[in-house]
């Protein structure tokens, strides 16, 4: 917040409140989690016949899937081109087994076979998802990347700063230059944040 203050040439909170800055803050979060770059594991249970699952309701922070296993099989399941796929598979053999594919429509993942029995941890899901806003209290205060990369924040709330104050004179070229630093640093974390090639463990 100093670091936008001075930069935004302000001294106290006259234009730039705490509030504005910290909603500023996590909006550049959401922006950062629509480049899918927060990813994680997740395992949600299998429950018998039930061939779709709510990645919303199980995954409430999910952005994007990337890749599923079943319980006890090394290698991930096959990704779908579309529902189209699955559906044709489904119709021809709608038998329970070991689930093999799946695809995502509307935030549903349907998956092919059905599984044949109910496991507590059935699939492990590698997604990518939207951290926790940030707070300016003890309580999640610190941003989820290194520190090394926080100019990007500050990039993102002055060019949100200079676009609320667009009538000022200037504030369109300064708008330009944060945007475009905003995207290089956002290009130099992404880069750095690039997930290696994902090893696929034995199952729970």
């Amino acid at each position: 917040m100093d670091s936008v203050r001075d930069l935004f040439n302000e001294s106290s909170e006259a234009f730039l409140s705490d509030e504005f800055i910290l909603r500023s803050i996590n909006r550049c979060l959401q922006d950062i989690a629509q480049e899918d770059y927060w990813r994680s594991e997740t395992w949600v249970p299998a429950v018998a016949g039930v061939n779709q699952i709510n990645l919303i309701e199980a995954l409430p922070d999910y952005q994007s899937l990337h890749q599923a296993r079943f319980s006890g099989r090394n290698s991930p399941m096959v990704s779908l081109g579309s529902y189209k796929e699955y559906d044709e598979l489904r119709t021809a053999n709608n038998s329970p087994g070991v689930p093999e594919y799946y695809v995502v429509q509307n935030n549903t993942l349907f998956v092919w076979p059905s599984p044949a029995e109910d496991l507590p941890a059935g699939f492990c899901l590698y997604h990518s998802y939207l951290p926790p806003d940030l707070t300016c209290s003890p309580e999640n205060p610190d941003p989820p990347i290194p520190r090394a990369h926080d100019m990007i924040f500050i990039c993102f709330v002055l060019q949100q700063a200079f676009l609320r104050d667009r009538h000022a004179p200037g504030a369109d070229s300064k708008f330009q230059e944060y945007s475009a630093l905003y995207e290089r640093e956002k290009q130099r974390l992404l880069a750095e944040g690039e997930p290696p090639e994902l090893a696929v463990r034995p199952g729970r």
